[in-house]
């Protein structure tokens, strides 16, 4: 488990993708401005598993989905803005990027969007990528292969990624502990050695 507080300098740098940018501060004195930690997290994973929904509950922890839709409600990379004030009075703002099902919009055009849209909101800097799965039903193999091709394409993100499981709400800590390990002791997951490209 990472602690948010210790992410000051542990980013994924995307400055490479935006060079040309020109950034500038004004002074104003006068005006009282409140101050902000921010953390920018991209959530990736398949369709279904609750990334929306995860910001949601984010956003108001009295949030209750109503049930299934017929269809997902991403279909583009989007921003959602998120600020919870901490026990010590510190300010932390989530820029989250919720990203399509990965099987959705596959490989190159799903990067290039999350790219595009850390562009459009001027972020350079990625503190974690978070892969969403759902375990409670069943292990479901397109989350194996999904993070395959994450690790294979972009092992550089390794350091950078975290695995979130969602609809466990109702489960007990133990519970939910043994379905993480049973998923990375799963032999797929072993055999290309998927749990140690989550470095969060």
């Amino acid at each position: 488990m990472t602690d948010i507080f210790e992410l000051n300098n542990n980013y994924y740098d995307m400055r490479p993708f935006t060079n040309n940018w020109k950034t500038s501060s004004v002074v104003l004195p006068k005006y009282q401005f409140n101050r902000f930690v921010d953390r920018n997290i991209v959530l990736l994973g398949r369709l279904r598993t609750g990334k929306s929904t995860l910001i949601k509950v984010l956003k108001s922890s009295s949030f209750r989905p109503t049930g299934e839709s017929l269809y997902t409600h991403t279909q583009n990379v989007q921003f959602q803005n998120v600020t919870i004030e901490s026990n010590d009075g510190i300010k932390l703002r989530f820029n989250i990027f919720d990203t399509p099902g990965h099987f959705q919009v596959t490989g190159n055009d799903c990067i290039k969007q999350i790219i595009d849209a850390c562009i459009a909101y001027g972020i350079i800097n990625v503190h974690m990528f978070a892969f969403v799965i759902n375990l409670t039903n069943c292990l479901n193999y397109q989350d194996i292969e999904a993070i395959k091709f994450l690790k294979n394409k972009y092992p550089s993100l390794g350091k950078h990624m975290a695995l979130i499981l969602t609809h466990c709400e109702s489960l007990t800590k133990a519970r939910r502990q043994q379905l993480t390990d049973d998923f990375l002791d799963y032999i797929d997951v072993r055999r290309n050695e998927l749990a140690e490209y989550f470095g969060q």
